[in-house]
């Protein structure tokens, strides 16, 4: 997992995370939400070959042990280890700070929304039902935009297109994605 980026800001955290924790059943999403997320990543170098050999469509889940570690490692884990969904956990020492990967498989109902993610084609990822009920909060209305191709996402993407490459676009051709796709840099 890439550990130079902002937390929670790889496209794996805003457009298939937030979608596939919804696709896991309660005691899993319980789980989840009482730990401290850092990031979500679709793959991690860091992982042993047997965990990242695995066929299984994954997300890998960065954990910062907080005030809660002893709970999370005392009685989550344990429980979490025995999920369908779980395909392993490991530690990850990165510059003084621990933090704790968990690897899990996604959910069938999400394997042709992760696909299309690896693709990089996002408004393709969910239909508009979908996305209306994954996406609820007003938190999520940017991630909600690029899913849906709304023209504020289009006016927000040529506006980080000009910041990002020094360019002076103001429109764009053809029928893009409003996200560029994904980069190794800040998913893998």
């Amino acid at each position: 997992m890439c550990n130079t980026i902002k937390e929670r800001s790889s496209k794996t955290w805003k457009y298939l995370y937030l979608a596939v924790l919804k696709g896991w059943d309660e005691e899993l999403r319980n789980i989840l939400n009482r730990t401290n997320k850092i990031e979500a990543a679709i793959r991690d170098e860091a992982a042993s070959p047997i965990i990242r050999d695995l066929k299984d469509p994954k997300i890998y889940l960065k954990v910062r042990p907080d005030m809660y570690t002893k709970i999370f490692f005392d009685s989550d884990l344990p429980v979490l280890r025995k999920h369908p969904s779980f395909l392993g956990d490991y530690s990850n020492y990165n510059k003084g700070q621990e933090d704790h990967i968990i690897v899990l498989k996604v959910p069938e109902r999400f394997i042709e929304a992760f696909n299309n993610f690896l693709k990089g084609k996002y408004s393709k990822m969910y239909n508009f039902e979908e996305i209306m009920e994954l996406y609820t909060s007003d938190a999520f209305k940017t991630y909600q935009g690029v899913l849906l191709k709304t023209r504020e996402a289009k006016e927000d993407f040529i506006e980080r297109l000009n910041e990002e490459f020094t360019t002076d676009f103001y429109k764009v051709e053809g029928d893009p994605e409003y996200d560029l796709p994904l980069k190794c840099s800040e998913e893998i």
